[in-house]
């Protein structure tokens, strides 16, 4: 088993703020994670991690870093100047 971080992007689309949150989650590699997150990613709650009251959102994951926190798996799509204005 293998633990694995999950960056989400919680977008609160109303309000026009964004936020990252950081889930720890062990699977037995990385592409069982990815299949799990395919079919299942609206069973996570990553907007419990941020502050209420701010409207509609939208999550979505954006990158996958590994146990030694090297990134494995990232969205080719997805612009990351506001994730790297937080760190």
């Amino acid at each position: 088993m293998v633990n694995f971080t999950i960056v989400w992007e919680v977008d609160y689309y109303d309000s026009e703020k964004k936020f990252f949150v950081h889930e720890l989650d062990g699977y037995p590699n990385l592409n069982a994670l990815l299949e799990h997150l395919e079919e299942n990613s609206m069973d996570h709650e990553p907007e419990i991690e941020t502050p209420t009251g701010l409207g509609d959102f939208n999550i979505e994951y954006i990158k996958i870093l590994d146990e030694d926190n090297n990134e494995v798996w990232k969205d080719e799509y997805y612009d990351f100047v506001e994730y790297e204005k937080e760190k």
